[in-house]
């Protein structure tokens, strides 16, 4: 308990002097931002480019002794680039300037983001997870301050912190040192077009877990469609209503943010219960503590943890019974469960592996152990789940893993009236003949070949399961009625085009029956399913090789065909 007391205390004091180092944050970035103004007026002055990359080295020193790695990563980036042109003698160029403008306005964000987050804990033990993008960072990518000054002002309201780019230069230049967490650039740039930046970032390490919205004059179909085949998240015409398109940009970071992993201590002891909460908040993630084993079950049905650490010795019932439990239970059969206990005989973790137990850790435990085994159990579990959740032939989600994220949809839709969906199930035509004319490894690259399309042809935003044989499903966000029904016909006339290789050397061609059914808040999952069967069982019924949209009102009605195939 004294040992308790006396981190806290330790804590106490860090924060004290945290607090004092982001306080002076806006004056150091104040002397970089002065540096990088004198280079520009004196480039080939050896003392301006000294203070610079001293203002810089010391930053990236003190940012990482607080924690701060985002801050010491990017000062020292800065301070290298600084560091080799003084060695070899050379003035900074146009470049040099222009990617030292980036980092600062990197670092100058990650101020205000820590600064406003008022209920930081310092990370003192470990940080679990590095993430890919900056969170609560957005790239706005426009030449008209105006919109500069609309975004910032409603990003702000919501959290988020603006970096600002005029052009396509100088956004590659950021999101090449890292990552924002959402983009929202317009179509028509200076020296380029927002689809060449949504292309890029699409195909950097990570580049799928950033937002991505674009702004255009262009009205048209195609506009909408080059949009989507950038890899962009969302389309929105000029003249543009910003709260809408900070509500959608909402909408996808919510998404896409990492969710917190859930622990759930089961630990009778309060003193060891408030030890380990310490170590594993500290390390980011949600704990939840279940003092009384008889609320056990209750606490598994109601926290939904995604890993288990079960003290042996408790009253009542032990650790190992719980755990024989949860393996009962086919839904908890890939739940990590780790014990921890005071005996470290063999005898002991013979018993905890018959229980189902995934490991066994002796008290006292060191905090980076207890975090590190936490961690890896966590990796592994995920990467199980990915396992099972994807079909294996084509990687597309499982009939299962699809369902559940419509029913996330659904949730989210309740929760946002102002979205839409469209929900479309394609089964692909005559695929029997299909195997039985040129057997079925070439019937299983047809089915490849379909999922490779809608994966290039979708967002990432958007959901696409194998819904199950020939049948896929799609969960199309943000378009309306009459551009999901495009959408839909342009798939089919695409892959209707695509030339199969056959055994013997010829090509073939396979289409597809489609049907489409627009969410409805007062339906679930199972209506709305429902509903795009029926259309596209009337796609079938009506000669196969259709879109067929299915109006509550009225009968499915169909719509244009895709292009004929031979």
């Amino acid at each position: 308990m004294n040992e308790c007391r006396g981190m806290d205390v330790q804590d106490d004091s860090l924060n004290a002097i945290t607090e004092q180092f982001i306080t002076g944050l806006s004056a150091r970035l104040a002397r970089i931002e002065r540096a990088l103004a004198s280079l520009a007026m004196r480039p080939a002055e050896p003392p301006v480019l000294r203070a610079l990359l001293r203002e810089c080295h010391d930053l990236a020193g003190t940012g990482g002794a607080f924690g701060f790695t985002s801050i010491t990563t990017w000062s020292r980036q800065a301070e290298q680039r600084a560091r080799r042109l003084l060695d070899d003698g050379l003035a900074p160029s146009e470049a040099d300037l222009r990617d030292w403008r980036s980092l600062l306005a990197l670092l100058v964000a990650e101020r205000e983001r820590i600064a406003s987050d008022t209920n930081r804990r310092t990370e003192t033990i470990v940080t679990v997870h590095d993430e890919v993008n900056v969170s609560g960072v957005v790239l706005i990518v426009d030449s008209d301050p105006h919109t500069h000054h609309a975004l910032t002002q409603r990003l702000h309201d919501k959290g988020l912190v603006a970096v600002k780019a005029a052009n396509l230069a100088d956004a590659l230049a950021i999101v090449e040192v890292r990552l924002p967490a959402g983009i929202i650039t317009d179509v028509t740039l200076t020296d380029g077009s927002g689809y060449e930046l949504a292309r890029h970032v699409r195909k950097m390490p990570g580049g799928h877990s950033t937002a991505i919205l674009v702004v255009s004059a262009g009205n048209a179909f195609l506009d909408k469609v080059e949009a989507i085949h950038s890899g962009s998240d969302g389309y929105f015409v000029k003249p543009v209503d910003w709260d809408v398109v900070g509500e959608r940009l909402g909408q996808l970071l919510e998404r896409q943010v990492r969710t917190t992993a859930r622990i759930l201590s089961v630990e009778d002891d309060p003193d060891q219960a408030m030890i380990i909460r310490t170590y594993l908040e500290s390390a980011g993630y949600q704990v939840q503590i279940c003092r009384d084993p008889q609320t056990f079950e209750a606490a598994i049905s109601t926290f939904q943890p995604d890993l288990v650490l079960l003290d042996v010795s408790l009253p009542g019932l032990d650790g190992y019974t719980l755990a024989r439990y949860l393996r009962q239970d086919e839904r908890h059969t890939t739940l990590p469960i780790i014990f921890l206990t005071g005996h470290s005989q063999m005898s002991d973790k013979v018993e905890s592996l018959r229980a189902g137990g995934n490991d066994f850790l002796v008290k006292p435990i060191s905090p980076a152990i207890l975090v590190a085994t936490v961690a890896a159990h966590l990796e592994r579990a995920a990467l199980l789940k990915g396992l099972l959740d994807r079909d294996g032939l084509t990687r597309l989600l499982t009939h299962t893993a699809f369902w559940q994220r419509a029913k996330a949809v659904v949730a989210r839709q309740h929760r946002h009236t102002m979205s839409s969906a469209a929900l479309a199930m394609i089964d692909l035509d005559h695929f029997k003949s299909v195997n039985d004319r040129f057997g079925h490894p070439t019937g299983d690259r047809v089915l490849v070949s379909l999922a490779t399309m809608l994966r290039q042809s979708l967002r990432p935003s958007d959901v696409i399961g194998r819904y199950g044989g020939e049948e896929f499903a799609l969960l199309i966000d943000d378009l309306r009625l009459e551009e999901a029904e495009r959408l839909v016909n342009r798939l089919l006339s695409d892959f209707a085009a695509v030339a199969h290789p056959a055994p013997d050397g010829s090509t073939f061609h396979v289409t597809f029956s489609g049907g489409v059914a627009m969410f409805d808040p007062h339906e679930d999952v199972d209506v709305w399913k429902e509903r795009a069967d029926k259309a596209l069982y009337q796609a079938k019924r009506a000669g196969r090789r259709q879109v067929v949209v299915h109006s509550k009102t009225d009968a499915p009605e169909t719509v244009a065909r895709g292009e004929s195939a031979t």
